[in-house]
């Protein structure tokens, strides 16, 4: 999906960014760019991942088609905010280009490792970080063709968190009354698996009548696991 053939929706923007001065030059400077485009700034990343999993008041959040990255935040830095996106299944195809001051070449490198998509330092004058805007603009927004969200996946994922009841984290359990997987395999569970009594005229070849006590398939929800952010 090309910026240029979305058509009337605009570019959604997730901008990152904890200093108030450099986040309303970044807006100022895509609301003038050639692609029609829509802001999304948040301070901090503990807040950047609520916006991406629409909690509290960003519930009506659209997914970023973009997002802009500073590295030096309070609560949560970058790098981190940087590793929960690209490790989440419906969050690591969205481009996320890096917008810091620090030219340190370990922070770089981190963030490369962390499948980065671009890293970006910068300038200190307004002019020259304006310029620096307009350049990402002129190549994320105009040039790549950015992915679209798989809307396949995202029901996927909610008709599994759906499926789950009681506390977080925890696997529902299956029609016996055990957990799904190795739990389900236990002499306990075996026992209490429901029983039902064949038709009197299952008979095998070549065998005896099946005796009652077979058991009957049982429909186990698959568990999930669950880790931080």
């Amino acid at each position: 999906m090309s910026a240029m053939s979305i058509g009337a929706r605009p570019i959604e923007i997730l901008l990152v960014e904890d200093t108030i001065d450099e986040a309303e030059l970044t807006i100022e400077t895509l609301r003038e760019g050639r692609v029609r485009n829509r802001v999304h700034w948040v301070e901090d990343g503990e807040e950047a991942l609520a916006f991406l999993r629409r909690q509290g008041r960003h519930a009506a959040a659209p997914r970023p088609d973009l997002i802009l990255l500073d590295l030096n935040m309070p609560r949560m830095g970058g790098l981190e905010v940087l590793a929960r996106i690209k490790e989440h299944p419906q969050w690591k195809r969205i481009p996320v280009v890096i917008m810091t001051n620090s030219a340190v070449e370990k922070d770089i490198l981190m963030a490369y490792d962390l499948h980065a998509n671009c890293y970006v330092t910068k300038p200190m004058s307004p002019e020259k970080f304006m310029e620096a805007v307009r350049s990402i603009e002129d190549f994320w927004l105009t040039i790549v063709h950015l992915p679209a969200a798989s809307v396949t996946g995202e029901a996927h994922v909610a008709a599994r968190d759906r499926a789950f009841v009681g506390r977080p984290g925890r696997p529902r359990r299956g029609a016996t009354g055990c957990l799904p997987g190795r739990h389900a395999r236990t002499r306990r569970c075996r026992r209490r698996r429901p029983r039902e009594r064949p038709p009197a005229e299952a008979v095998f070849p070549g065998r005896p009548p099946a005796r009652a006590g077979g058991l009957a398939d049982v429909s186990l929800t698959p568990g999930r696991s669950r880790r931080a952010g």
